[in-house]
């Protein structure tokens, strides 16, 4: 054979050889970035939530997802690939608490009562219709809520402050002489007294007292003693125009 033949198959030999080397040598990079990318351990900061991962295997096998440190049904709570805290639960469990106001975990119940859910409960207080939106936990008033509107009419002080001191004047009186052995350190009476003005005269025309912090002995007394006694109460209104009803409410404490 000749020397010229020689060289050449010498030659391919070589090449043959180093195409091999690098073939394994793609082959080997490619394995190991797939398997980076299903393990991929991404995630964002501050206990913020991991994302899916998706990433391609190796031929003839299915897109692999991937979440570490999950927090959910039939999983378990761990740290995430950097260290940090798990991430929120998606689904948290809703507590009757957690509920919105106006639903209710059993049947609903609108209208009066107690148990009332997302409805109003309607009584009377003194000679007052009241519907109490106030929600099914709250105590019914005692005493009518005192609702002026911006463009109503309006009483000077000055009459406000007169018959004040009459109503704490007749409170005064019957409160002298009952037993202090079940008061309590805040003694007072809350209420609503509405008047009417005519030719120039403030008349008292009806009354709601309920005393606060006392025995109930006492209360009751004081209470019988007191509403009769307002109605009535006068005091000169001079530069007062007429007014038919409007109402103010006091609160008085005991001595």
């Amino acid at each position: 054979m000749s020397r010229g033949v020689l060289v050449a198959l010498g030659l391919l030999v070589l090449g043959a050889g180093i195409g091999l080397v690098l073939l394994l040598e793609s082959g080997d990079s490619a394995s190991s970035t797939g398997t980076r990318a299903t393990q991929g351990d991404s995630t964002t900061g501050g206990g913020g939530t991991r994302p899916t991962l998706t990433a391609t295997g190796g031929a003839g096998e299915p897109p692999t997802t991937g979440q570490g440190g999950t927090t959910g049904q039939g999983g378990t709570t761990g740290q995430g690939g950097n260290g940090g805290p798990p991430p929120l639960d998606p689904n948290p469990a809703v507590t009757p608490r957690d509920q919105p106001r106006g639903q209710a975990t059993g049947d609903s119940v609108a209208g009066t009562g107690t148990g009332a859910v997302g409805g109003a409960q309607d009584y009377a207080v003194g000679d007052v219709r009241v519907r109490d939106h106030r929600g099914s936990d709250e105590k019914p008033m005692d005493i009518p809520p005192n609702v002026h509107t911006p463009e109503g009419p309006r009483i000077a002080s000055t009459l406000t402050n007169a018959i004040g001191q009459k109503v704490r004047t007749e409170i005064f009186a019957c409160a002298k002489g009952l037993p202090r052995d079940g008061w309590g350190k805040s003694p007072r009476v809350e209420g609503q007294i509405v008047i009417s003005v005519k030719a120039s005269q403030l008349a008292v025309l009806s009354s709601v007292m309920q005393p606060r912090d006392l025995d109930a002995a006492s209360a009751s007394k004081l209470k019988s003693c007191l509403e009769p006694k307002l109605v009535g109460l006068t005091v000169p209104a001079p530069d007062q125009a007429d007014l038919d009803a409007y109402s103010i409410n006091t609160q008085t404490a005991l001595p």
